[in-house]
């Protein structure tokens, strides 16, 4: 149970989960760019960088949307005391309710998302998981936050680079998934992009080049296989 005690209480009390109710929910991209938005149109908030849009991201994927606050500080602090990391834990969660809203639950032991919170992520994996190849390729927008660096994050930056890996590679086997449908029922043509988002995407995998090469052979492209298969020489050569 959630009970808002501690030095963060203003962060949660029973009325805050009826306020939420009334208030857009809290938008995370997460994927080519990093950025939190509140609000409607008219009364946007926002966040684009740094330790507190990080902290919100760790939340959005993490089991139950929760984590301990030892955890967070450990992820974003490590360059300081265990005292010093969690005041600025504190600190971080003062600054995102000001600036969004109550976005955020919190106890003595523990940081959650308030409910309804939702990102392109989950949209992607989703589809991933039911074999919605195309709706996955759709909702992939790039790599996972992107140049993300902080003092004292390194192990959210291992975190996120483990999660940027992960994705990229279900997104180039959903793109592999969809092309292969399309050159199965006689599409090539559609193919072709697909197989070129995937080999832009992992260059030094070959199933990338090989999706590509087989796309342009079914499409009888023979100058754009020409030109593949000189592209993938080149980068044999360079090692």
């Amino acid at each position: 149970m959630w009970s808002g005690k501690g030095s963060d209480a203003p962060l949660t009390t029973a009325a805050n989960f009826t306020v939420m109710a009334s208030h857009p929910h809290l938008k995370l991209s997460l994927m080519g760019a990093l950025e939190a938005r509140t609000g409607s149109d008219a009364e946007e908030r926002h966040i684009a960088k740094g330790k507190p849009v990080a902290l919100l991201v760790y939340l959005s994927l993490a089991p139950g949307q929760r984590a301990s606050r030892e955890r967070l500080a450990t992820l974003l602090w490590s360059d300081g005391s265990s005292d010093a990391a969690r005041q600025n834990l504190r600190q971080t969660l003062w600054y995102l309710k000001k600036r969004l809203g109550e976005v955020i639950v919190a106890d003595d032991d523990a940081v959650a998302l308030a409910p309804g919170a939702r990102t392109a992520v989950e949209d992607f994996l989703s589809a991933a998981q039911q074999q919605r190849f195309g709706a996955a390729v759709s909702a992939y927008h790039g790599d996972f936050i992107p140049d993300f660096a902080a003092p004292g994050a390194d192990a959210f930056e291992e975190w996120a680079d483990l999660e940027r890996r992960r994705l990229r590679a279900t997104y180039v086997a959903c793109v592999e998934a969809a092309a292969r449908m399309l050159l199965s029922s006689g599409r090539a043509a559609e193919a072709i992009p697909l197989a070129r988002r995937a080999r832009e995407v992992a260059p030094a995998d070959p199933n990338c080049w090989r999706l590509l090469l087989e796309s342009l052979v079914a499409a009888r492209d023979v100058l754009g296989a020409t030109a593949t298969v000189a592209q993938l020489e080149a980068e044999i050569a360079r090692g």
